[in-house]
């Protein structure tokens, strides 16, 4: 019958147009699970790259200012300190794309790992700037002693100069006079 046909013609329509809205929406499904899981997988990477740099700058960062002796050692050290210092700077970007990276997965899990990966940062940038202040006072108290002592050197060089020419035998009153003269200055 006509009518029969065109009953299941109908039917088949919409079987069909259910099925391409079903196979669109999986396909919908399945690009953003692919994007969910390329975000994960960035994220992943990315925060597993800064911890593994923030654990070798918490190794360095560990201890005290190692005392060096000579004022170029302690130059050298404190300018590996500004260095640092200016590395974990340059990675506040990383830390920032990180972070924007795991609020963008909107999970507790990640947000407790970015909240330990930024104080972890926080740290290390506070600590490399403590520990840069003291090598810089060691260099400054180290250059003051250097300076005093050059200062007391060159006093003491002057001061043999002039005992040498008074130690000269003098000839007449007014030469003698003259070599007093001059130690007392």
């Amino acid at each position: 019958s006509l009518e029969g046909r065109e009953v299941i013609r109908q039917e088949l329509r919409r079987l069909r147009e259910q099925w391409e809205a079903y196979t669109d929406g999986a396909a919908d499904w399945q690009r953003h699970l692919a994007m969910a899981l390329d975000t994960w997988n960035s994220f992943t990477s990315a925060h597993a790259d800064l911890a593994r740099w923030l654990d070798g700058v918490e190794r360095r960062l560990s201890g005290d200012v190692e005392l060096k002796n000579t004022l170029a050692e302690k130059k050298v050290t404190m300018q590996g300190y500004k260095a640092l210092v200016e590395e974990i700077h340059s990675h506040q970007r990383v830390l920032d794309s990180v972070l924007d990276k795991g609020q963008a997965l909107d999970s507790s899990s990640v947000a407790t790992q970015l909240t330990e990966l930024n104080a972890r940062y926080r740290t290390a940038a506070t600590t490399s700037k403590e520990q840069l202040a003291v090598c810089e006072g060691y260099v400054a108290h180290s250059q003051q002693y250097s300076d005093s002592l050059r200062e007391a050197r060159e006093w003491l060089h002057a001061l043999t100069d002039r005992l040498d020419l008074a130690s000269q035998p003098a000839e007449d009153k007014l030469h003698l006079q003259s070599q007093t003269d001059r130690v007392k200055e």
